[in-house]
């Protein structure tokens, strides 16, 4: 009989001050040898240490102070706690000390701790390299550590590899003694910092430089001979660590920064403190290649990273429960640096269309959890690498930037950093810095949204006076379902726009009690008032179906500003899915929309639309949809086309993409023949496919097309060495229509011809179609050892999972799902399956409520046929 064990955090009754590491990898046996000095402190008598060290073999052990040195009587390895035990037979006194450990490790090709990851040049040579992983918990599969994030230390790290390889690590390199073919590098002692942002590569890459007005060395690591695509991430590093320094009124605090596309990385980036390591796709940008979206994403991600050298590494979280420190706010202000840096983007519109929307879905499950989130076992952290942390946190601070005004929330930003730089925290030392900021109660406004999970929905009732308009504002909380849940409140500030005034606000007040009433002076009956304009408040809003009809004839002309369009169709959407309204209301009132300019709202209802496409492939009505959609659709693609317009805006440049990938399911033999047309004159080499339009023309073509067409856009993947050009292509495989050229994608998926972080993104790909869920899932089920083996490596497996299932909509589907993992527990993904099980349960009851009213809607709708 198997005990479970109770995990528990290392003993506080000894610490690590400094760490002196060496370690020696080997690209040909993918084995190294490594030593450890570190000093610590002992704060109470003791006659053990226990430290974190997996996976690693010990070759001696030797504890020393000034006076003794003292030999273990006894190591002992607690694999399931990732934890070491030294003993000694005498008790160690209080005071310092210094622990030195030689041992030998595996390269492994893994993507966790110190690994081996390999990279395939355009002319199929191979080159191998050695780099590390240590977020959230794997530091000790490299070193022997204290490796949780409140045992800060600093580092010396010294590395003795092949003079013909770049060797890096965090800081500068201080000194190196050749010999032979060999060199060692000598670092520079590292800032005080966490286990897990410690960082070291060895491989073969060339770089491009430049110095940032403030005078930090940014370099930007590439494979061999791809060094110009490094150059606009280059550009945007060197712009974005001055406007954190002005902005923080904090600098920077190393001398340089390296930026590195490696081949093998378990997530898109990490921001290990000066040596932050990207997927390619997150950092490479070819000049005739690279999408508009993919640029925009590379400046997001580099912001990103660059944010946590200050929210992470200068201050970091306490313990992995305040996650959502370094990541809620790295998010957020990824957006505000981008935005200043490219305002064409228009980047809040799109936050508010992919970050702030994919938390209110999650966030309405009631198995998604509180921002302030309880993390016991190193198992569960990954599992908290999602849309609450980074989405929700981001969202939050958003909504708390606009409440309390730029100044002030400037100031408080700088006062925690400065107050708790190189140390430790947890969230209320945030809403405290914040509040002596602002003089606003922000810590107890704050802490209804982090410490309690879900959100409010704001029912809005009004009722004309003689002088204006009465509101009545009453808060519950939104569940995915629908149905009633405990009694939650939220401290909600929340702002009213008018027809009067659709710019601008008509009332400002902070919600902190069940409901209330406001009167609104000067608004006339026929008016319409809006909630929450602009869509920064974190909750939904439900109006009476007078209030909502009111909106049309503003939606139509386009008075009503573009984000509160956008808002309302999302909310009634979310409120439809939910069964607070018939999705027959939310066709008719998307109708309102059918000649919307405004790209930003076309992204948000081609999404939704897919998101239609999706749940009505399980009831007999796809081809009324279908008809439905090629009506509404007409005057966008009329618009946008095929080719670039001399007055296009970025997001028209992104909309022309969304709506090709659209018309992927549309059935129309025209798109079909031009798509067709345009692919074969690229595979031919007789005129490039645009970048933006690629993946709308690969969907057309492989859903349109059979084997052929398949093994052509698979004959692409294997030629071009550019990730993001795979990626592109893996999109469009998973379109295919016929059973074996699913079952073909997915034995591509665990094969040589894909990377391991890639390998998932296939599958996810192939299950994209009603018919190609259900395989994946059967893939899955048949190949789970395997695929639970290969994909340890940070949320891998809980992404695979939600992405795959989260879309069935049958109670079969439910109870295989439930069967299979209630055979197959695992505590990586427990909380993933958990909400898909949920998400399930919410789209049968949405298809049982409403296909029948939907069948009738849309056959009344069915009179017009695409041309």
């Amino acid at each position: 009989m198997s005990v479970e064990h109770k995990f528990e955090k290392l003993p506080i009754a000894v610490i690590p001050k400094h760490y002196n590491i060496h370690l020696t990898p080997n690209l040909e046996t993918f084995n190294f040898v490594g030593e450890v000095a570190v000093d610590i402190e002992i704060q109470a008598e003791t006659d053990e240490i226990t430290l974190n060290s997996l996976n690693l073999d010990f070759d001696s052990v030797k504890l020393k102070n000034v006076k003794n040195e003292y030999a273990p009587i006894k190591t002992t390895f607690i694999f399931d706690e990732e934890k070491v035990v030294i003993k000694f037979d005498t008790v160690l006194a209080a005071g310092n000390y210094n622990l030195y450990i030689q041992y030998k490790g595996k390269l492994e090709d893994n993507m966790r701790g110190f690994y081996r990851s390999k990279y395939i040049d355009d002319k199929g040579k191979e080159y191998y390299s050695a780099l590390t992983q240590f977020a959230p918990a794997d530091a000790r599969r490299c070193f022997p550590c204290w490796d949780e994030p409140a045992h800060k230390a600093t580092f010396d790290i010294a590395l003795t590899t092949s003079k013909s390889l770049t060797t890096l690590s965090n800081t500068s390199v201080q000194k190196t003694i050749p010999s032979g073919d060999v060199v060692k590098y000598f670092f520079k002692t590292t800032p005080k910092m966490s286990t897990y942002l410690a960082a070291f590569i060895v491989g073969h890459y060339d770089f491009v430089e430049k110095k940032s007005s403030d005078g930090v060395l940014i370099r930007v690591y590439t494979p061999l001979e791809k060094k110009q695509q490094g150059e606009f991430a280059l550009d945007v590093a060197s712009k974005v660590l001055p406007y954190y320094k002005e902005y923080f009124k904090i600098a920077y605090p190393l001398p340089k920064l390296d930026l590195v596309a490696v081949a093998s990385l378990s997530y898109g980036a990490m921001e290990n403190w000066g040596l932050i390591t990207y997927r390619e796709q997150r950092l490479l940008i070819d000049p005739k290649n690279s999408s508009t979206a993919n640029k925009q994403d590379v400046a997001l991600v580099v912001a990103h990273e660059l944010a946590h050298q200050w929210f992470g590494n200068l201050v970091t979280m306490k313990w992995w429960t305040d996650l959502w420190l370094n990541e809620g706010y790295a998010t957020f202000t990824q957006f505000l640096v981008t935005d200043y840096l490219f305002p064409e983007y228009n980047i809040w519109s799109q936050f508010v269309n992919t970050y702030f929307l994919a938390a209110l879905e999650l966030d309405s499950l009631r198995n998604s959890h509180s921002i302030e989130v309880a993390v016991h076992n190193p198992s569960e952290i990954n599992q908290i690498f999602d849309a609450i942390t980074y989405n929700k946190g981001a969202s939050i601070i958003r909504m708390l930037f606009h409440f309390i005004g730029n100044e002030k929330f400037r100031e408080g930003m700088s006062l925690y950093l400065k107050r708790y730089q190189y140390g430790n925290t947890s969230t209320e030392d945030l809403w405290n810095a914040l509040e002596e900021a602002s003089k606003e109660p922000v810590a107890k406004i704050m802490s209804t949204w982090t410490k309690q999970m879900g959100f409010p929905l704001i029912k809005v009732e009004t009722t004309s006076i003689s002088d204006g308009t009465k509101v009545k504002l009453s808060q519950t909380k939104f569940t995915a379902d629908g149905t009633q849940s405990e009694n939650c409140r939220w401290m909600v500030p929340i702002s009213i726009s008018s027809s009067s005034n659709p710019s601008g606000t008509v009332s400002n007040i902070l919600l902190t009690e069940e409901s209330t009433e406001i009167t609104i002076f000067g608004l006339k009956s026929t008016d319409w008032i809006k909630v929450n304009p602009g869509v920064v408040g974190f909750y939904r809003t439900q109006y009476t179906d007078d209030m909502l009809n009111k909106f049309s004839v503003d939606i139509r002309n386009q008075t009503l500003p573009p984000l509160d369009r956008l808002g309302l169709l999302e909310d009634t959407y979310a409120l439809v899915k939910a069964g607070y309204m018939n999705t027959g209301t939310l066709l008719n009132f998307l109708k309102n929309y059918e000649k919307e300019t405004d790209s930003n709202v076309w992204i948000s209802i081609i999404t939704i639309l897919n998101k239609l496409e999706t749940i009505l492939d399980y009831t007999d009505t796809s081809d009324l949809f279908r008809n439905y959609r090629k009506q509404l659709v007409q005057n966008i693609f009329k618009s946008v086309g095929w080719e670039p317009k001399p007055n296009d805006s970025h997001i028209d440049t992104l909309l022309r993409g969304k709506i090709l990938e659209h018309f992927s399911s549309l059935q129309d033999e025209d798109i079909i023949n031009e798509a067709r047309s345009r692919f074969l004159k690229h595979v031919n080499g007789e005129k490039l496919l645009p970048a933006d339009i690629r993946v709308g023309c690969y969907k057309i073509v492989v859903s349109s097309g059979s084997e052929k067409e398949f093994d052509s856009m698979f004959q692409l993947y294997k030629t071009t060495d550019l990730n993001e050009e795979k990626m592109r292509i893996i999109n469009g495989l998973g379109f295919v229509k016929t059973s074996h050229l699913i079952k073909k994608l997915l034995d591509i998926a665990l094969s040589e011809h894909v990377k391991t972080q890639d390998g998932i993104l296939v599958l996810i790909s192939a299950s994209k179609t009603t018919l190609g869920r259900e395989l994946t899932w059967q893939f899955i089920k048949e190949n789970w050892d395997g695929i639970r083996a290969k994909f340890t490596a940070g949320p891998l497996l809980q992404n695979l999972i939600k992405q795959v299932t989260h879309d069935f909509a049958t109670q079969q589907n439910k109870d295989d799902l439930e069967e299979f993992f209630s055979k197959n527990k695992n505590a990586w993904i427990d909380k993933s399956v958990q909400q898909v099980l949920e998400s399930i349960t919410v789209n049968v009851a949405w298809l049982k409520r409403d296909s029948q009213a939907i069948r009738e809607y849309l056959s009344s709708q069915a009179t017009f046929v695409m041309k």
